[in-house]
């Protein structure tokens, strides 16, 4: 497993775009989590651990990029 998010932003997305991005990202995690939370027997901890730091990661990135997107005041 990488520790570096393998997404890379695509600079032509609006902020809004790259907002909505990070947000399915944080919705995807927060599905992880709840597997984990209900402790679902068929999955290997180690994946669905790296897939959630790996989604953690991209939506971090995703909102930097989107705030650098914002027009200033």
């Amino acid at each position: 497993t990488t520790t570096r998010p393998v997404l890379y932003t695509n600079t032509r997305l609006s902020s809004d775009e790259l907002f909505e991005a990070g947000q399915e990202r944080l919705n995807a995690a927060q599905q992880l989590a709840l597997v984990l939370y209900c402790n679902e027997p068929q999955l290997d901890n180690g994946e669905v651990f790296a897939a959630f730091r790996l989604l953690l990661g991209d939506a971090a990135g995703l909102y930097a990029a989107a705030f650098e997107r914002l027009p200033s005041d």
